[in-house]
């Protein structure tokens, strides 16, 4: 997925109804707007921990899947630590039921598989992100043993290369 943040400009009306996480005043404010669902809005709904409208925005939003591959989807799953263990597993097992073998074939733009990726889950402030000292690493073994469920493969390091 593409990391850089599209130009967007969030309204007061629409931070409000993010922070109460109130969706259809969300919608109707984005509407208003004139805002289209994009990786920035997206990223910004994450960081309000604006569960239901995210949850909207995969289920009732015409252009969800547009902005995010299926692909794309279960790497953020699995490396964003805004998205809890449980919820992350809730939201692969529907990816998965979308587009069978998603999961296994789930790469991020430096190759690392989704289990990879479960390793770059971290808690922090968002202002302490670029201090590596603050860094705290989640463990997430449900996350992980779903992934392998659905078909990602543990590599083993043999002389400190990986297989």
């Amino acid at each position: 997925m593409n990391q850089t943040k599209d130009n967007h400009f969030v309204t007061p009306a629409e931070r409000r109804a993010l922070d109460a996480d109130n969706v259809p005043e969300f919608f109707m404010h984005f509407a208003i707007a004139g805002h289209e669902l994009n990786l920035a809005w997206i990223d910004e709904i994450l960081e309000a921990r604006a569960w239901k409208i995210f949850d909207a925005a995969i289920h009732e939003t015409d252009g969800f899947w547009d902005v995010v591959s299926h692909e794309d989807f279960v790497i953020l799953c699995c490396r964003d630590s805004r998205i809890a263990e449980l919820r992350a597993i809730k939201f692969i097992a529907m990816v998965e039921s979308l587009s069978p073998g998603v999961v296994a074939r789930a790469h991020d733009e430096k190759g690392n598989d989704a289990l990879a990726c479960t390793l770059l889950r971290e808690k922090m402030k968002p202002e302490d992100r670029t201090d590596l000292s603050k860094w705290r690493w989640t463990v997430v073994p449900e996350l992980q043993k779903t992934l392998i469920r659905y078909g990602c493969k543990v590599k083993e390091e043999i002389d400190g290369k990986s297989e």
